[in-house]
């Protein structure tokens, strides 16, 4: 009956009466079953009802998340990068104590590379693969074509770790690395000192004008470290790289697009690597006071 409200109560005596609710102006009829002094009020079914989850209600509450996820996503990878950014530039300054310590025992000479051509052969006439800091046993011709055999051993920045200043393997890797060369690919060789390694990090091994003597080269204009610039793989953080300059500060190189777009790639690398070191000379110009 359209208007009223009917609330049951039944007791074992079926005793039923009537009551007016001022409220409303409607009769509410109770019956009451009572036992011990005990009452239970029966509701409706459609009262009790509780409403569950559709299968449409779950959907939107999968995209919700999904949407919310690919937000965050970009903001962890960004906060990520940066972390990697702080681990490479410490590696990078403990090479470069490194390098003093080395040139301090060692007359002013800072570590000496292979690939910078000592030898005049243009066998070894390959500045872009100074990534490698131990290499294995080889033959080469010099420009006279005299042949001579190289036995394996440490070079460049490998001399660091052979001579103890550098004794962490993990430094001579950023943690930002994508490419071919990650530690564990060479976590044998560096067990047993044997076989070719290569780190991450590219090594100038001299200065702008061939000097090997940390005093003779420019200090504040002279990069001697970076990322790996042998191929675009090699270049770990794509948009810049940490830089050690020869007096041992390191600061981050902006690159604009000159720099990753002059990366070789493939077996051959870059092959104009004074090009490549002149360019982030002039960055450290603008960094004279970090």
């Amino acid at each position: 009956m359209r208007g009223r409200h009917t609330e049951i109560h039944m007791d074992w005596s079926c005793s039923a009466q009537s009551v007016h609710d001022h409220n409303r102006g409607s009769i509410v009829v109770r019956k009451t079953l009572s036992t011990n002094n005990l009452s239970c009020t029966l509701k409706s079914s459609a009262q009790t009802r509780k409403r569950a989850f559709s299968l449409i209600d779950v959907l939107v509450s999968i995209s919700v998340i999904a949407v919310l996820i690919s937000l965050l996503i970009p903001g962890l990878a960004a906060v990520n990068e940066t972390a990697n950014r702080v681990v490479c530039s410490s590696n990078i300054r403990q090479q470069g104590i490194g390098i003093a310590l080395y040139a301090d025992a060692n007359r002013d000479t800072i570590p000496n590379t292979i690939f910078n051509n000592e030898f005049e052969s243009d066998d070894l006439n390959a500045p872009q693969d100074s990534m490698t800091i131990r290499f294995a046993s080889f033959s080469f011709s010099d420009l006279s074509g005299r042949r001579s055999d190289i036995p394996a051993s440490w070079d460049g920045l490998g001399l660091l770790y052979s001579a103890e200043y550098l004794p962490t393997p993990g430094i001579f890797y950023c943690p930002s690395h994508r490419g071919l060369h990650p530690l564990s690919r060479y976590s044998e060789e560096w067990k047993s000192g044997t076989g070719e390694i290569v780190s991450n990090y590219q090594y100038r091994g001299k200065g702008p004008h061939g000097s090997t003597d940390l005093t003779m080269i420019n200090p504040g204009r002279t990069a001697l470290i970076t990322d790996g610039l042998r191929t675009f793989e090699d270049y770990s953080h794509k948009v810049g790289t940490n830089v050690l300059r020869a007096d041992l500060a390191v600061f981050w190189f902006n690159d604009l697009g000159t720099v990753s777009a002059a990366l070789g790639s493939g077996d051959d690398g870059s092959t104009n690597m004074d090009s490549l070191w002149d360019q982030i000379d002039l960055g450290s110009i603008f960094h004279n006071d970090e």
